[in-house]
């Protein structure tokens, strides 16, 4: 998208991208949005519970990202399940 600013045309500057949650192997990491915009600190959670917890305290906020998150812990808490019931 381009902006006219008197007669020159003036492309915006890329803005940073700041990831809101990212995924590993072991853990969802949620950017805690209670600290924006002062500070980008990322709340790590392993366990069902933690993410639970996180969306109740509004840790992560919107609805569809509260509903990635609640997917993504679901598969947490089924893939704890799972290594419980092996052992």
């Amino acid at each position: 998208m381009l902006f006219l600013k008197g007669e020159k045309i003036i492309k915006p500057l890329k803005a940073d991208v700041i990831k809101t949650w990212f995924w590993t192997d072991s853990a969802l990491y949620l950017l805690d949005q209670r600290k924006l915009p002062l500070e980008e600190k990322y709340i790590k959670c392993n366990t069902i519970l933690k993410v639970r917890d996180a969306i109740k305290n509004m840790v992560v906020r919107g609805a569809p990202a509260i509903g990635i998150v609640s997917a993504i812990g679901f598969v947490i808490g089924f893939k704890s399940w799972l290594n419980n019931k092996k052992e």
